[in-house]
């Protein structure tokens, strides 16, 4: 059996007598699969954000995290398929879908 997991989220804000520029985001998630236990520190602009989205969206900060990292991962894939895509188009000259054609039937 499972345990669902156990969120705890604490904002600290430090140095509370001066202007602060950073909120810092501790997460502390439980669970029964392996997690790790993550603290960042952002900046206030950021963190605003962050909570924006979270109500935005119905969904907890680390799920939004969570989100970004594969979305950043797609990204990662999807530049590395356009890098090909500009080696290929000079490799073979290709400058327009003519050419693509040309090269396929030949």
């Amino acid at each position: 059996i499972s345990i669902p997991f156990f969120l705890l989220f604490q904002n600290s804000l430090r140095n509370a007598g001066r202007r602060l520029t950073n909120v810092e985001l501790s997460v502390i998630i439980f669970n029964t699969m392996k997690r790790k236990v993550v603290s960042l520190s952002l900046p206030e602009k950021y963190f605003n954000k962050l909570e924006k989205f979270t109500e935005e969206e119905s969904k907890s900060r680390s799920q939004l995290i969570r989100e970004l990292l594969d979305r950043y991962e797609a990204d990662e894939v999807w530049e590395e398929i356009f890098k090909w895509g500009a080696e290929t188009r000079r490799k073979f000259n290709i400058k327009n879908e003519k050419d693509v054609l040309r090269i396929i039937n030949d």
